[in-house]
């Protein structure tokens, strides 16, 4: 009966150390796979971050690209408005849509993507628009002499923002 109970005992004990390392082995593997996973987790959230600084700054420079050649389109359809208003032009037959939609289309672009050329980008707009008025026909105060001042201006204007363009450039292409 001794014998009997030594090995029931040896076949236990045996049993036990066999489940326990083994318990311990697969505990070891599970702490090893969460730490991969864990790992590969971070590793996919650096990779998406990654991803979408880059897809942010091809997106910034596309509409920084985008305000270059708005503004420059904007001079150049206020300089024809200009020119078509000092011949003397019915103002019924100007339209000034176009202005309107390009300057609209320049500030909306500067609020949401580049706040840091929001002031310029304003007072650039504003001293367009009273360039152009300026030249209205109705308006008998607006001397050859002002309007000489408002062009410098607008050309002043005009550089100080696109200056500022320039001033960033780096952080955008």
């Amino acid at each position: 009966m001794g014998v009997v109970a030594i090995g029931v005992l040896s076949a236990l004990i045996g049993g036990l150390i066999s489940f326990a390392t083994s318990y311990f082995s697969n505990v070891q593997r599970y702490k090893q796979d969460i730490l991969k996973q864990n790992s590969d987790h971070t590793h996919n959230l650096v990779k998406q971050e990654s991803e979408h600084r880059y897809e942010k700054q091809i997106f910034l420079r596309q509409k920084y690209e985008e305000l270059a050649f708005h503004l420059i389109e904007f001079t150049s359809i206020l300089h024809i408005l200009n020119v078509q208003l000092s011949q003397e032009v019915n103002e019924d037959e100007i339209n000034t849509d176009e202005f309107t939609e390009k300057g609209a289309k320049i500030e909306v672009i500067t609020v949401l993507y580049f706040p840091e050329l929001n002031t310029c980008c304003e007072e650039f707009l504003a001293v367009s628009r009273q360039y152009l008025f300026a030249h209205s026909l109705n308006d008998s105060s607006n001397s050859i002499d002002n309007r000489e001042l408002l062009k410098i201006r607008f050309e002043k204007e005009f550089d100080k923002l696109y200056d500022r363009i320039k001033k960033h450039i780096s952080d955008y292409t």
